[in-house]
């Protein structure tokens, strides 16, 4: 069995993100499911990096800590998996397939 951290992300099947933002937050319309998201910033750059660079976890939690200019430790590690399987429960976002 492969563990959490040799998990691929990708956007949803069928998914395609209309991005609107205000200040620090952002409203995130998916297409593919008619859904309509609001997120704070920390939340949306993790979603637009997964949107852009699909891949494995330890890569997308690099790519948000270097985005966001962030120290990696194991707090933001944990905050964005957190964030990642809310957007999973969300249908943003699925493991993606072998």
């Amino acid at each position: 069995m492969s563990s959490a951290s040799d998990v691929e992300w990708q956007l949803a099947e069928g998914s395609r993100l209309h991005w609107v933002s205000w200040d620090r937050e952002y409203v995130v319309f998916n297409e593919g499911s008619g859904d309509t998201h609001f997120l704070d910033s920390f939340s949306a750059e993790i979603l637009k990096v997964l949107e852009q660079f699909p891949g494995p976890e330890p890569a997308l939690i690099e790519r948000v800590a270097d985005c966001l200019n962030l120290y990696r430790d194991a707090g933001l590690e944990r905050r964005i998996r957190d964030a990642i399987q809310k957007f999973r429960e969300a249908g943003l976002v699925d493991p993606a397939r072998a």
